[in-house]
């Protein structure tokens, strides 16, 4: 799993706690979250993906 690329996770319950360990799928480079739970502290979860290419995270809690 360490080497996937894509992941769509969309129309779910996920909240900051469920995607902590995201940065463990350090080859990520597409991330569909949409409609979920994920706020600010979950974006720096998020963030740690430094091969991330494209990023989807509309209707979730993140802040400006």
């Amino acid at each position: 799993m360490i080497n996937l690329r894509k992941l769509f996770i969309n129309n779910n319950q996920i909240s900051d706690a469920g995607i902590k360990n995201i940065h463990k799928l350090s080859n990520l480079r597409c991330l569909d979250v949409r409609i979920n739970q994920v706020g600010d502290k979950g974006m720096e979860y998020i963030c740690k993906l430094v091969e991330l290419t494209q990023l989807s995270v509309s209707n979730n809690g993140v802040t400006d």
